[in-house]
């Protein structure tokens, strides 16, 4: 949740605490059901603040590569497989290395770390050409 929208889901909580606004306007107003507002009041007057934001914010995923494959990878695909393909490079990981990880992944990674640029097109390889009709 970004700052501005704690602050707001704040004020509104607050407002259904001073019984200034009714949790069924507050459930319009936050777009959340009536019950989501009484679990977002239970949680604010518990830990405030803090128990409107998400539990994991702020931490890395637990389905994260380790920085130490990350980092194995880079000095491969900067050295050795400088001109293949993410593709191409996801199979010889595998092969060679013993490291499996989605091409998606390794092109995110070649794209961080400057060794391809996102959305340009492929300039075919000899052979590869547009075949004449």
């Amino acid at each position: 949740m970004d700052e501005q929208k704690l602050k707001y889901t704040v004020s509104i909580l607050t407002q259904v605490i001073n019984r200034k606004l009714t949790a069924k306007k507050a459930a319009s107003l936050l777009d959340v059901t009536i019950r989501s507002v009484f679990r977002k009041l239970a949680r604010y007057k518990e830990f405030k603040e803090a128990g409107l934001v998400h539990g994991l914010s702020g931490r890395p995923s637990n389905n994260r590569f380790p920085d130490t494959i990350r980092s194995q990878f880079l000095k491969l695909a900067s050295e050795e497989y400088r001109d293949a393909r993410p593709s191409q490079i996801t199979e010889l990981l595998k092969n060679e290395h013993g490291i499996t990880v989605s091409r998606e992944t390794v092109r995110k990674w070649m794209i961080e770390a400057g060794l391809r640029q996102p959305g340009l097109p492929l300039v075919p390889r000899s052979g590869q050409g547009v075949a004449a009709k």
